[in-house]
């Protein structure tokens, strides 16, 4: 079943009163595991880090496989392999072993399963990876507060779904009604299950369940509403911090990313300020008169006191959070559906986004004002708008059909610099959103989509003879595009790309 295509299918558990603070003492479990196993790999992280051999072989800009090897084994040694982690993470489990309040109904059995405990070491593995291959700064220890996922690796141990029962040591808590007019959850109760995951969600002040059903295959489509779920032909994409350009033989786009965003920006700061203010009123024994956070003498711990006023401030922030990321995964997934269906070659240039988020350090002036820019980047942009989370909902979609999306090289292509009709590359600021071909204005995203879709088989440069094929037909459909956009409402964020 491993490498086999599969979906997810999500529903609410009719979780009863004595049945919910089993479930939360089982959920600070897999916490506490998670956060050892963690702290312990990047003790070994640091230790990879001074050892000289390691560093040296590390830092080669070309690697033998000699040389990976080696790191492998050195890896080994200071036990930082994935075994090691589902060891740490199963030696922890068992200090929960006999307590009432973890399980239920069992005797001399530990309530966090040798599955769960492995998924809680892979994961934290993974994440401690991360910081080693410097793919990340540092490591997010999750509050005790914060929810986790629980998963299985099968539906025959651990975690399991028994037709409408969820079954997971001495609980038996079934599903929540499922309305028999919805054809998508219907038919995912015949599908074949991999594993299952239980995770809670606060919503609206209230905690919820909720059973995560991995599932072998490609996930039901309504015929009615999507007839051709995969197109053909090649799709160019050009990616930006908040569009996204489509160009295809039949269609020519330019996409905003996450169109129901709405700026609440001043609302959460009214909230947080809020928050501020109550946790100041009862905790002042944990500031200084300045006003700053007290630091701790040596042994001494720290209390907090919440209001029944903080935490409902809390809950209101948090929820208007949650509805932002469901409504910016459903349109990351209706955008992805549109775009498969023009095509299943689909061509994208590879985008740091991490870079484009980071602050300038060079203080520079705007040559047309004269007036100092600024240093911000486009670290809220990308938070709103999700670029690489839309890439990744595409390749999702071809992953059902054993497709991904093609990545160009950016360095070798430079798609937003070259002209077709010259060969020539010319550099152009954020603001030029124009192409100008003897008099012919191109928009310069909807060109680059254009460039992508005409790459050559290896995808380093553009083939200027299929470009030279297709150019007539692109032309009509970016003038139609160009069209469609001036005659959005006024305010609209697409305006600022032709004008």
């Amino acid at each position: 079943m491993r490498g086999t295509p599969s979906f997810i299918s999500k529903h609410e558990i009719n979780v009863a009163p004595w049945q919910a603070p089993v479930l939360r003492a089982r959920e600070r479990a897999g916490h506490s595991i998670y956060v050892y196993t963690l702290g312990i790999l990047e003790s070994r992280v640091n230790i990879l880090r001074n050892d000289k051999e390691y560093m040296v072989i590390s830092r080669k800009s070309k690697k033998t496989a000699e040389d990976w090897e080696r790191l492998k084994e050195i890896q080994k040694d200071k036990g930082f392999t994935r075994n090691d982690a589902n060891k740490l993470a199963n030696s922890c489990r068992h200090h929960f072993r006999n307590r009432k309040r973890f399980r239920h109904g069992m005797r001399n059995r530990c309530s966090i399963e040798t599955p769960i405990a492995y998924n809680l070491g892979n994961r934290a593995f993974r994440a401690a990876e991360k910081l080693l291959y410097g793919k990340a700064r540092k490591l997010n220890y999750h509050k005790m507060n914060d929810s986790i996922m629980l998963e299985g690796k099968d539906n025959s141990h651990a975690i399991m779904l028994k037709g409408n029962t969820v079954c997971w040591g001495g609980l038996e808590m079934p599903l929540m009604p499922v309305n028999p007019d919805d054809e998508y959850m219907m038919t995912t109760f015949f599908a074949p299950i991999k594993y299952c995951g239980i995770k809670r969600e606060r919503i609206r002040g209230r905690d919820r369940w909720f059973l995560y059903v991995v599932h072998e295959g490609i996930p039901p489509v309504d015929k009615k509403k999507h007839p051709d779920i995969l197109g053909e032909g090649r799709i160019g994409l050009d990616i930006g911090t908040s569009t996204l350009a489509e160009c295809s033989k039949a269609s020519v786009r330019l996409h905003e990313l996450n169109p129901s965003y709405h700026d609440d920006s001043a609302e959460k700061r009214r909230l947080l300020r809020k928050m501020d203010r109550s946790r100041r009123a009862n905790n002042p024994q944990n500031y200084n008169e300045d006003g700053t956070i007290r630091r701790l003498r040596k042994g001494e711990k720290r209390d907090w006191k919440n209001s029944g006023t903080y935490v409902r401030t809390r809950d209101r922030l948090q929820d208007s959070e949650r509805k932002a990321r469901v409504k910016r995964r459903q349109e990351q997934d209706i955008l992805a559906k549109e775009i498969i269906s023009h095509g299943n070659g689909i061509i994208a240039e590879k985008m740091e986004f991490q870079g484009l988020q980071k602050r300038a350090k060079e203080t520079t002036i705007n040559k047309r004002t004269g007036r100092y820019n600024r240093k911000s980047r486009f670290g809220k942009a990308i938070a709103n708008r999700a670029p690489s989370g839309q890439i990744e909902a595409i390749n999702r979609k071809l992953g059902y059909f054993s497709l991904a999306v093609m990545m160009a090289d950016t360095a070798g292509v430079k798609a937003s610099q070259f002209c077709h009709l010259t060969g020539k590359c010319v550099k152009k600021q954020l603001y030029e959103r124009w192409n100008d071909f003897d008099g012919r204005k191109v928009q310069r995203d909807l060109y680059s989509a254009f460039l992508l879709m005409n790459l050559g088989a290896s995808l380093d440069a553009v083939d200027t003879e299929r470009c030279g094929r297709t150019y007539g037909d692109f032309l009509l459909l970016h003038d139609e595009e160009v069209a469609r956009i001036r005659a959005l409402p006024r305010g609209n964020i697409l305006h600022w790309y032709v004008k």
